[in-house]
């Protein structure tokens, strides 16, 4: 009964290791999230000692929470990138352009002479807008997004607060402002 035990419980390690492959979590993850002394885990997987079935618990609730986590970033990334893509879409249909050749237009070419990436740059600028001023993200978040660095969030924000004086532009951008926010 004894080895039929240390043969189950060899098993789980073995599950709860490939777990932890998949989640690229160190081995000294495992150590501290499963509150095991350092090295612990490591004699576990290589054999040396048996698990308790407390441990085994605690590491497998370990990686249940690893992967909890991993999978909420992720999401929290996909809702970033989705609602960057519906500020686009947004502008683009506002300003008569098309959102698809938008998104098509590489931000990191700075093709300055070619209009039609002068335009797709105006539309990602208005989004980014959008996204810090009227939905209230803040810059960092506007640029884990977009895919691009906080400065050049903070370029595009100065660049459209530096046009509101222009009547009809603070007119669209109070307009698009109501869209995201529902202020009607």
């Amino acid at each position: 009964m004894k080895d039929d035990q240390a043969t189950a419980a060899r098993l789980e390690i073995r599950a709860i290791e490939r777990r932890r492959k998949d989640l690229n979590l160190t081995k000294d993850h495992m150590d501290r999230a499963a509150n095991l002394t350092r090295g612990h885990y490591h004699r576990l997987v290589s054999g040396v000692c048996t698990p308790r079935p407390s441990t085994l618990a605690r590491l497998k609730a370990a990686t249940l929470n690893a992967g909890k986590r991993r999978t909420a970033a992720h999401n929290d990334d996909e809702g970033l990138s989705i609602s960057y893509q519906l500020a686009i879409a947004l502008v683009a249909n506002a300003l008569g352009r098309d959102a698809a050749s938008i998104h098509g237009q590489d931000p990191s070419r700075r093709a300055t002479h070619n209009p039609e990436w002068m335009a797709a740059a105006e539309v990602r600028r208005i989004a980014l807008y959008l996204l810090n001023a009227a939905a209230g993200w803040n810059q960092a978040k506007a640029a884990e997004a977009a895919g691009v660095t906080r400065q050049a969030v903070h370029t595009a924000c100065k660049a459209i607060e530096d046009r509101r004086n222009e009547r009809s532009f603070d007119r669209l951008l109070d307009d698009l402002t109501r869209s995201i926010t529902g202020d009607w």
